[in-house]
């Protein structure tokens, strides 16, 4: 077959996510009354639809531009459109899904001749950091289909006018320099899929000049560490527990009170180290944080600290998960285990009778199954006592209306706790363990969650209406108490102020011997809410020393 002479492209993508299809294409037609037409069309249908249906649709889309442009619509109505492969038409009851198979095919409508490029990579947004500090790491953010970062291609450029640009680098991560300190950075990046094929060149200029990084607020901070200045030792130990916000979550403008140099990434990582650190924990917890600022950060300097820490994407895929990181010359690893809650209804033998209670509910089932939520659990040995802490970590979903759910994730954690201590056991060969339990469980004291966890499950019936069952539901063997018990406030913004954050204790194994006060209303309020110059999060720490029975 001779080479077409069309020089148009069509994209045609699959998204596995929504199950759908999209065909985009720039449609042009010129007219000697209306003069030209030159707009974008996207056509989506399900996978599961046939051509027919996709052209169908597409066709209609156009009708309905024509009409809003007060073209003569008669002219047009019967324009045609087809999808064709070796100049033959595909028909029209062939299935969306299995034209992705097909090679060299062409869309046709009206007078235009498109090309079919098959999932080709398509960057859907390339940002910068709004602030762009010197010696800082600065990384592009992008969202983007069908991408494979290894074959696509970057370039940074800086300039002081944003006319003359200097190339600085081809690396996707660049560290600003000093001498970059009053340029703009520009990036250019060309996008490519697995196969080669490249996608629309995308340009990005950033906000503003590259500055100095702010000097840290830790007023308030430093005020806390006083609480905090010896290490502890034989069989004392502190544990931090910490939700350290996603930068992902900084950038929806639900901050937008906060200057945005003290929500930039760098500022926040520098201070919510300088807190962890002044802490002088033994082991510290953490959620919200990112895969990126984990390798980047984080992991480095904890290391370096004296700090053996591990991460892990909720549910394996998101972007951000679950911090766990120990004093390695207090503790020796044992194992350490990353679970994710939905699958052990199905996985787990000590969670079927779970299974069989939530089943009967189809939203609450479909509700449960679908969250990402993890669990992390430690297993340390402390090298003085020899006893075995059993550390768990976990981030509840969110969701207002979901007590039922989270209270379904609290029982599938501790049956998971359970089967781990009692796995730890027959490895320790009897060694005594102890169970610390710490996160942001998305729920207020009120909630049957929390009382669920300290054994007060009269106060848990709303939860357990919602779910269909009684109190057997609830039956665990770990007496908890909760370090904090349960202060006002751990979760503090412009919108929602209240207590979600706790760090439950094993009360027969351990006793609890101090805690570090919270910040007052007052500091947690003084530009609003949080986060702000002196707390890098919208939660605060919790910090709890504890000794061992």
């Amino acid at each position: 077959m001779n080479k077409p002479t069309a020089c148009k492209v069509a994209h045609l993508r699959y998204s596995e996510k929504s199950n759908q299809c999209d065909l985009r294409f720039t449609l042009e037609v010129k007219d000697e009354k209306y003069g030209t037409l030159c707009e974008e069309i996207k056509s989506v249908r399900q996978i599961t639809d046939t051509v027919a249906s996709l052209l169908r649709h597409t066709k209609n889309k156009i009708i309905k531009l024509l009409q809003d442009k007060e073209w003569d619509i008669e002219k047009y109505e019967d324009f045609n459109i087809s999808l064709t492969r070796k100049s033959i038409p595909i028909q029209d009851e062939v299935c969306c899904k299995d034209i992705f198979q097909y090679k060299h095919m062409y869309f046709n409508i009206m007078n235009n001749r498109f090309l079919v490029i098959v999932n080709a990579p398509l960057i859907i947004s390339l940002t910068l950091p709004k602030v762009i500090y010197i010696h800082t790491v600065v990384r592009p953010i992008i969202k983007a289909m069908f991408l494979h970062k290894k074959r696509s291609t970057i370039m940074w450029q800086k300039s002081k006018d944003k006319k003359k640009w200097t190339f600085v680098s081809s690396n996707f991560l660049y560290t600003a320099r000093k001498e970059d300190s009053d340029y703009y950075f520009k990036v250019t990046y060309t996008p490519s899929n697995e196969d080669g094929v490249l996608g629309d060149v995308v340009e990005v200029i950033s906000d503003d000049v590259v500055c100095t990084i702010p000097p840290l607020s830790v007023e308030y901070i430093s005020a806390r560490h006083q609480f905090t200045k010896e290490k502890l030792s034989n069989n004392e130990f502190r544990v931090v527990s910490y939700n350290i916000l996603a930068d992902q979550y900084t950038r929806d403008g639900q901050f937008e009170y906060v200057d945005c140099k003290y929500l930039s990434s760098q500022y926040r990582w520098r201070l919510s180290m300088n807190e962890l650190l002044g802490y002088n924990a033994d082991i510290i917890c953490l959620q919200e944080i990112e895969y990126s600022s984990f390798h980047e950060f984080y992991k480095g300097h904890l290391t370096s600290c004296g700090f053996t820490p591990a991460f892990y994407k909720k549910g394996r895929i998101l972007n951000e998960g679950l911090g766990f990181m120990f004093d390695r010359s207090r503790f020796q690893r044992i194992e350490v285990k990353h679970i994710v809650l939905a699958q052990q209804l199905k996985e787990n033998g000590n969670c079927s009778d779970i299974y069989s209670v939530i089943k009967r509910n189809k939203d609450l089932k479909e509700g449960v199954l679908k969250q990402h939520t993890s669990l992390l659990l430690a297993a340390l040995q402390c090298k003085n006592t020899k006893t075995v802490l059993v550390v768990a970590n976990t981030h509840l979903f969110y969701h207002s209306e979901a007590g039922d759910i989270r209270l379904v994730q609290a029982v599938i954690a501790n049956k998971c706790i359970q089967k781990f201590c009692n796995d730890i056991k027959s490895i320790c060969n009897g060694s005594k363990i102890a169970v610390i339990f710490c996160g942001d469980f998305n729920s207020l004291p009120e909630s049957g969650v929390y009382n669920y966890m300290v054994n007060d499950i009269s106060k848990c019936n709303k939860e357990l209406e919602q779910i269909g069952c009684n109190t057997n539901f609830l039956k665990k063997n770990l007496i908890y108490g909760s370090a904090y018990e349960t202060p006002p406030f751990t979760n503090y913004t412009d919108n929602f102020k209240g207590c979600l954050d706790y760090i439950f204790y094993e009360k027969d194994a351990m006793e609890l011997t101090k805690i570090v006060p919270l910040p007052t209303e007052d500091e947690m309020s003084v530009n609003v809410a949080l986060p702000n110059q002196y707390f890098p999060s919208d939660h605060v720490a919790l910090i709890a020393d504890f000794k061992l029975l």
